[in-house]
């Protein structure tokens, strides 16, 4: 009964430090949520800034920009401008999804890190329950062989 007592004890303890460690694990991943939300966030806003300034500041479009050139250099910078603009916005847009679905994962990582502390909490109880059990049935042996030994005499 003492190994016994012993084993779960040592199972309740281990489970005590695998708690703290995923505990700890969580906390991490809360900081690294908030932290990738807040980008993600600042570029999204970052991005409906640009949206507005294109769309309130853009009163002639691309082909009359191209088009209304002096020469035909003026034609080949403002086209390439035009393509740096354009490369610059698809690098933000890919970059925002980049973050969304980082955020994404590290939520998913916050679940799984919460369910995996609950069933090792849930395994912790169940050891305490077991000692609990095997606490009360010696206790009950020894009070019996206590009887049994005052009977005797």
């Amino acid at each position: 009964m003492n190994t016994q007592y012993e084993d779960l004890t040592n199972a309740i303890s281990e489970l005590s430090i695998q708690a703290g460690e995923k505990e700890n694990e969580l906390k991490q991943l809360h900081t690294e949520l908030k932290k990738a939300k807040k980008a993600l966030n600042k570029q999204y806003d970052d991005m409906k800034l640009r949206i507005q300034y294109m769309y309130e500041n853009s009163s002639t479009g691309y082909m009359e920009v191209l088009f209304s050139s002096d020469n035909f250099g003026d034609f080949l910078n403002s086209a390439q401008n035009m393509a740096e603009i354009t490369r610059y916005d698809r690098e933000m847009l890919d970059e925002y999804a980049k973050v969304k679905m980082q955020v994404e994962e590290k939520e998913t990582q916050v679940l799984e890190e919460q369910q995996q502390i609950a069933l090792l909490q849930a395994q912790s109880s169940e050891k305490q329950e077991q000692i609990q059990e095997l606490y009360e049935a010696t206790y009950y042996q020894i009070r019996e062989y206590s009887e049994n030994i005052d009977s005797a005499q």
